[in-house]
């Protein structure tokens, strides 16, 4: 696809985004990149049009170097890191701008940050979760299912692990952690709503109990 000038970085975001099936997890992911750099989607596209044509290899990998780079110094599982790096790199393949393919021995140097990332999960974590939802809805009596604890009325449940909780509602969320339901789910179908893990009790902000809320009116109401 050419890029047309009138466009502005929003759009250009927004135009690539919803080709893919998870479009709000994939707009983040370049919005975070983007932010790294300190640059629009527009001057990141005209700068590797111009790099395509250098007869400098640093000019040629710049872009996807800073890439790897950003990427690594997340702590994530490696798995995370190389999607992460597949995701940006269509941006730039969808608007006829490719970054060059980085060579597999260095995808394999990301690093694993998986258990530096999972640690402990509170254990008091759960109990501050209920205690939350219950200032808005007094009644909710948690109930102990095989794999998760369905909080009975609200499309909503609690999936406990040692390392974290993963909570499940209908609706969108805004938030870094969130992962919209790729298929349907006990809670509701496939992109009514989705998943955020938390490992403490800070992580159970106001941004987070609104949207639990939001699934409770959800319930409420169907």
């Amino acid at each position: 696809m050419s890029v047309d000038p009138a466009d502005d970085s929003e759009k250009l975001v927004q135009v690539w985004s919803k080709q893919h099936y998870l479009p709000r997890q994939v707009r983040t992911t370049l919005e975070r990149f983007l932010k790294h750099l300190g640059k629009s989607a527009r001057q990141v596209l005209d700068e590797q049009a111009k790099a395509s044509r250098s007869d400098n290899p640093d000019e040629k990998y710049r872009l996807i170097d800073a890439l790897l780079e950003w990427v690594n110094s997340l702590e994530l599982r490696r798995s995370t890191k190389k999607h992460m790096v597949t995701v940006v790199r269509s941006f730039f393949s969808y608007f006829r701008r490719p970054l060059p393919s980085p060579e597999r021995v260095r995808l394999q140097r990301l690093t694993d940050d998986h258990d530096e990332v999972i640690g402990k999960l509170d254990p008091d974590t759960f109990d501050a979760l209920i205690a939350k939802i219950r200032e808005f809805e007094p009644n909710v009596e948690p109930v102990a299912m095989i794999h998760y604890i369905n909080l009975r009325t609200g499309y909503c449940g609690v999936q406990v692990a040692k390392q974290h909780l993963r909570i499940h509602a209908r609706g969108k969320l805004d938030h870094p952690h969130f992962r919209e339901w790729s298929s349907t789910t006990s809670w509701g179908k496939r992109g009514e709503g989705g998943t955020v893990t938390v490992r403490n009790q800070k992580d159970l902000d106001e941004q987070l109990m609104r949207w639990i809320r939001g699934a409770f009116e959800i319930g409420r109401h169907t």
